[in-house]
């Protein structure tokens, strides 16, 4: 089902709509930070630093669960405020969400492409944990983007697999 040029264009003004809703929703909950967050950014510090991924220099305990996010957090420490930076990327990670989402739904009819992406974007637990310092927006939006990804991999695999066997059968 081919949608026409306004259909897409409202489907595009609604998704902008949506993340300026998400955004203005994570500023007004973005006052707290969890403590655990200050576990990586300790660890991303000291690295940056020169004494290692190490939570006190000369101790060499392992203390954190998510390596990915130290290793993001200590490329934006020379530049910012890591708490500040966390958030951002945490609401980053929520608007990407949210994108994927919404494609993943263009691909059904109907209301789905309406309501999907604004149910994710007004999530409590969405908005909470986007602006908290940790890993979970980064970890919710790589998940959600490879299932979206295998399904229209396998999507498309499948459409050039029926071409391939219409042509060798032609």
């Amino acid at each position: 089902m081919t949608r026409s040029r306004s259909a897409k264009s409202m489907e595009l003004v609604f998704l902008i709509l949506i993340i300026g809703l998400h955004i203005g929703l994570s500023v007004l909950s973005s006052d707290q930070t969890n403590d655990d967050a200050f576990i990586s950014f300790r660890y991303a510090r000291n690295l940056v630093e020169g004494n290692g991924l190490v939570f006190n220099p000369g101790e060499r305990v392992e203390g954190y669960t998510n390596f990915l996010w130290v290793m993001i957090m200590a490329g934006v420490m020379p530049f910012s405020d890591p708490v500040v930076m966390s958030k951002i990327l945490g609401v980053t990670c929520n608007i990407l969400l949210i994108v994927s989402v919404w494609l993943f739904c263009r691909r059904c009819s109907g209301w789905l492409v309406w309501v999907a992406p604004l149910y994710v974007a007004l999530d409590p637990a969405v908005l909470r944990w986007g602006t908290r310092g940790l890993e979970t927006s980064l970890f919710g939006m790589l998940l959600w983007l490879g299932i979206y990804l295998a399904v229209t991999q396998k999507d498309d695999l499948s459409t050039q697999n029926k071409n391939s066997s219409r042509s060798i059968g032609a």
